[in-house]
């Protein structure tokens, strides 16, 4: 087991593990109404660069209410998709694209806080009469 050592001012209780756009181990994090994306620095013990900055408010469509601070609750490590949740919803984000999307959320209004996403896909396979999760 490796314990992983994050930049100095990076709340541990707020980031998700990413891979970067080139493959290395990364993290996200929501600071204020921006999106960081840090990548591990090759070769380095505790060194991290800093790859991207969005701004969410010209992110997220216009009618999300960003009363709070929107959180980064997951990743979808075979697409590249960033898990986003904000006082409106869920919604996935594509560092590559931009493209943003809002997830369908069942839940009444206010009723949950959710601190973590864990995205799987599967696939059924008839001839074998179960699915691959």
């Amino acid at each position: 087991m490796s314990g992983i050592v994050l930049p100095s001012g990076v709340d541990a209780r707020k980031f998700v593990l990413t891979t970067s756009e080139d493959e290395r181990l990364g993290f996200a994090v929501v600071e204020g109404s921006e999106l960081h994306l840090w990548s591990k620095e090759a070769g380095s013990r505790n060194g991290w660069t800093q790859s991207r900055v969005f701004n969410l408010r010209t992110l997220l469509p216009v009618d999300v209410h960003l009363t709070t601070s929107p959180r980064v609750v997951g990743f979808a490590d075979g697409v590249g998709v960033i898990i986003l949740w904000a006082a409106d919803g869920f919604f996935t984000f594509n560092p590559k694209s931009g493209e943003v999307m809002k997830i369908e959320d069942n839940r009444e209004k206010g009723t949950t806080t959710v601190c973590n996403v864990v995205p799987y896909r599967s696939f059924y396979a008839p001839q074998w009469g179960y699915n691959f999760a």
